[in-house]
């Protein structure tokens, strides 16, 4: 048991001796009114007809005073150790106090209170005859003792000014609201229970309805009825577990309540719901309409978390195994394609979709498919986590991502995430080759699909014969043979690419130095898009970027100030090099020139603004294997 014990220094504002009151003023002078009587003002607080303000426990934490030993207590202990204090009449167990304070006779004025006890909500105030100041009360039942399974307390304060004590002593009865039970369960967006949300009122929302209250003599006053949130209140540690959250709440009241659940992979999702209570017990359930679980149906096993914003709601969420298009041969699709539709958002706006992978399931590559059996690339607006197993994607409604492309408050989008190390080759399907109906405003990453076979040329003139991307496989030069190979149609289609400017970099490939090359805004398309959520403004902390030896990359990096522009230098043997200059879009997004180094090595990547800002990433260049 552990408790801390004190003794009661003076704390009263007045003193009683015989028919004499002595009344402390603010400089501890005393002032006697020695013809004044005293009288006693007493009664009960009683809620649903009954005195007994106790919690019915498990108790853990008590506060309480002898004050026939001038001490006090309060601590923590089991409930059987608090069920033999609560036995001993000798202790007082307070859960408020009835007061008349600046209460003024002949000159003089002092605050005096009693406290409610707990167990039967008796107390007795003892007051100058005829003194006029402020009368109220304040008492929350049920927070002491403390029970480990109450969820919340309310907290009941009321007072009305003028009021003057009665010259004889007077019994004054306090009846408080009637209250009832609300039990809240949470369920994500199939209906699931969710087990592991904390419930919670949410007092800046919640407005509870006013009380009033007779006066001993005639009159009334008004009182407050709201949630406690003081030191005693668990409501914020409620979990649902398998039979809900209880909370007490006042009848004929509406509550808010806001569930936190703890989905794993580090992601927490958070809801609302508004209940009403009239003279009965309420059950409700809290529905995560913004989270989803679904069943892995790719190489790796396991369950397949969404999380959209709070507000919005998944619908038609589903997981199915990839059978109408054609992945790379050395592609690994981890969980199969995934359908979904979020609405309930604000039209036109922009949107981040966390998804939470199965363990070690390490995705580098997001896409969507097409129905010609290609794929889009989503890889540049999505930021990856190898730690918690968790990609985040940015959709826009109506626009690039949104299967419908019309700005109406859904977004829909098939997707899959993928293992994939080498370069995606790019291509272009027709415009209603989008699951869905899609837009074609996304980047495709690959299209298998074979196209026309092409007229063969006896000698294709070097001018004309395209240089190769690096680190991919040159397509065959045309000969006189009567078969060449089929390769999928070149037709070209809008990429989507945050606003870059490369006013200063290079339209074609170019040396940087130290086997390092900026490959130009033509291999842009083509190249490694890996994400960056925060950038470092000191270089020693800079987020690191791998890629392996000779693999053209395009950093994608966010949370930068919107619309600026930047010079992009690189640290190359000790040397900053010029790369080029960028610009940030409206989001504060930026895609930096395409970078390819021929061995393996780590160099640092320098953003420097007009106004001074400097951010800094690393790009960590490995060997082939």
């Amino acid at each position: 048991m552990r408790g801390i014990s004190f003794k009661i220094v003076k704390v009263l504002s007045f003193a009683l001796f015989a028919n004499s009151l002595f009344l402390v003023l603010g400089g501890g002078t005393q002032v006697s009114h020695a013809d004044s009587t005293n009288v006693v003002i007493s009664g009960n607080i009683t809620q649903g007809s009954s005195g007994n303000l106790l919690a019915s426990g498990t108790f853990n934490r008590y506060n309480y005073c002898d004050y026939g030993n001038n001490s006090c207590s309060s601590g923590m202990a089991s409930d059987s150790t608090i069920r033999s204090y609560l036995a001993n009449n000798a202790l007082s167990f307070n859960v408020g106090s009835v007061y008349i304070n600046n209460c003024s006779i002949g000159g003089a004025s002092g605050n005096f209170t009693a406290p409610v006890d707990a167990r039967t909500g008796h107390y007795s105030l003892t007051v100058p005859a005829g003194c006029t100041g402020t009368i109220g009360f304040s008492v929350t039942p049920e927070s002491n003792p403390t029970s480990s399974s109450l969820p919340t307390t309310i907290d009941y304060a009321a007072s009305a000014s003028g009021f003057t004590a009665p010259n004889s002593n007077t019994t004054w009865n306090i009846a408080l609201p009637s209250i009832e039970t609300v039990t809240v369960n949470a369920q994500d967006a199939s209906n699931n229970p969710i087990t592991n949300a904390g419930i919670s009122i949410n007092t800046s929302t919640t407005n509870w309805p006013s009380f009033s209250a007779s006066l001993p003599g005639g009159g009334t006053l008004t009182g407050t009825q709201g949630p406690d949130t003081g030191l005693m209140s668990y409501g914020a540690q409620c979990t649902t577990g398998s039979h809900g959250c209880a909370f007490i709440v006042p009848a004929n009241s509406t509550t808010a309540f806001t569930g936190s659940a703890d989905i794993g992979h580090g992601l927490t999702n958070t809801a609302l719901l508004s209940v009403p209570t009239s003279n009965s017990d309420v059950n409700s359930v809290l529905s995560m309409k913004n989270f989803a679980e679904l069943t892995s149906s790719g190489t790796n096993s396991g369950t397949v978390e969404i999380s959209t914003p709070p507000g919005t709601q998944i619908s038609s969420e589903s997981i199915a195994p990839l059978t109408s298009s054609t992945l790379p041969q050395s592609a690994i699709n981890l969980i199969g394609q995934l359908t979904y539709l979020v609405d309930s958002i604000t039209v036109g706006s922009t949107i981040d979709v966390t998804f939470a992978l199965p363990s070690g399931t390490n995705a580098n590559r997001v896409a969507k498919p097409l129905t010609n059996g290609g794929f889009l690339d989503l890889t540049q607006y999505s930021s990856f986590n190898s730690e918690s197993n968790t990609v985040t994607v940015q959709y826009t409604d109506g626009g690039e991502g949104d299967a419908d492309g019309i700005a109406n408050g859904a977004i829909s989008d098939p997707i899959v995430f993928l293992n994939y190390s080498g370069t995606l080759p790019s291509g272009s399907p027709s415009s209603n080759s989008v699951s869905s109906g899609g837009s074609g405003s996304w980047a495709p990453v690959i299209v298998p699909t074979p196209g026309p076979i092409p007229t063969p040329s006896p000698s294709p003139s070097p001018s004309t014969t395209p240089a190769p991307d690096v680190n991919t496989t040159p397509s065959p030069s045309a000969s006189p043979t009567p078969s060449p190979t089929p390769i999928a149609p070149q037709t070209s289609a809008p990429t989507l690419s945050p606003s870059v400017s490369t006013t200063s970099g290079a339209l074609n490939s170019k040396a940087l130095g130290g086997g390092v090359s900026e490959l130009g805004t033509k291999a842009q398309a083509s190249a490694m898009k890996t994400s960056v959520n925060q950038l470092s403004s000191i270089a020693a902390k800079a987020p690191l970027i791998s890629v392996k030896a000779g693999e053209p990359i395009a950093p994608v990096l966010k949370s930068l100030t919107k619309n600026e522009s930047f010079k992009v230098a690189l640290v190359i043997n000790g040397k900053n090099v010029l790369v080029g200059t960028v610009k940030t879009n409206g989001s504060g997004v930026v895609i930096l020139p395409v970078l390819s180094a021929s061995k393996p090595g780590t160099y640092l990547v320098q953003l420097a603004s007009a106004s001074g800002k400097k951010y800094f990433v690393k790009l960590v260049v490995k060997a082939k294997k």
